[in-house]
């Protein structure tokens, strides 16, 4: 399976000026390296990273994690749907799609089980959120 990792958050919320937002550190390690671990150790091992923002840098062609990672720069933001237009022709079947801004850490082979038992167009998983005015998680 392939995983799209849309990182193109600026972080002018958090105050951020000189990194963008999945950059951020969390325990001392940026929050998009803690995602692509998490999609590496349940077997995801191709990665788009699509971003306003160039991240290359930090994460090379991805083989420090064991993983393929393959950066696309947005030309100008282009929202959700937008930017995995840019990825047309590169995806094959079934994928799936972080934003690069949330931290999360849920058990992916079971999320792609469940998938599998439905005859659906994609699965979405969303947790409730008891403040949504102010945060995007």
């Amino acid at each position: 399976m392939q995983l799209v990792i849309l990182a193109g958050g600026k972080g002018t919320r958090l105050g951020l000026t000189d990194i963008p937002k999945p950059m951020c550190p969390i325990a001392g390690k940026p929050l998009l390296e803690r995602q692509i671990e998490l999609a590496r150790d349940f077997g995801i091992d191709e990665i788009f990273i699509l971003s306003a923002h160039v991240i290359s840098d930090y994460f090379g062609d991805g083989s420090k994690w064991g993983v393929k990672i393959h950066h696309v720069v947005e030309p100008y933001p282009l929202g959700t749907a937008g930017c995995l237009h840019l990825l047309d022709g590169r995806l094959k079947g079934r994928f799936m799609v972080f934003y690069g801004d949330v931290v999360m850490d849920f058990d992916l082979k079971a999320f792609q089980d469940f998938d599998r038992n439905y005859d659906s167009i994609g699965t979405i998983l969303v947790h409730p959120n008891n403040h949504p005015y102010d945060s995007d998680l």
